[in-house]
């Protein structure tokens, strides 16, 4: 199993008309290769660690999902619509965003008949 940075020269043709994008690939060999052996274990069997480019623009950091933070208020709120089993995709639409502020729900009935007031 091959794991390879993103800007790697090598990448697989398609029988397709290709768009017109500026070309991104660095040539970069960063890299891990493992394979998994007799007892189930993945062993490591080659690796480059050095990038030929930078990981991120400073001015982009703020989006890696390691930099985000959840405020308490928002954490109570997603605990208790957890257990009232609401799916994830319908706890997102009721969280408040940057762009805008957090809206009254009023009642939400869930899956298993479970009413939550917010």
């Amino acid at each position: 199993m091959n794991v390879n940075c993103e800007e790697e020269t090598s990448f697989e043709t398609k029988k397709r008309k290709k768009r017109r994008t500026t070309i991104t690939r660095t040539g970069c060999k960063a890299g891990v290769r493992v394979k998994l052996d007799d007892e189930g274990y993945f062993v490591v069997v080659d690796h480059v660690l050095e990038h030929n480019h930078d990981l991120t623009p400073t001015q982009w950091q703020h989006h890696h999902r390691s930099e985000r933070a959840i405020p308490a208020g928002e954490g109570d709120m997603i605990k208790v619509m957890t257990e009232a089993r609401m799916p994830p995709s319908i706890q997102y639409r009721y969280l408040p965003t940057r762009k805008r502020k957090m809206r009254l729900i009023g009642v939400v009935t869930c899956l298993q008949n479970t009413t939550i007031l917010l």
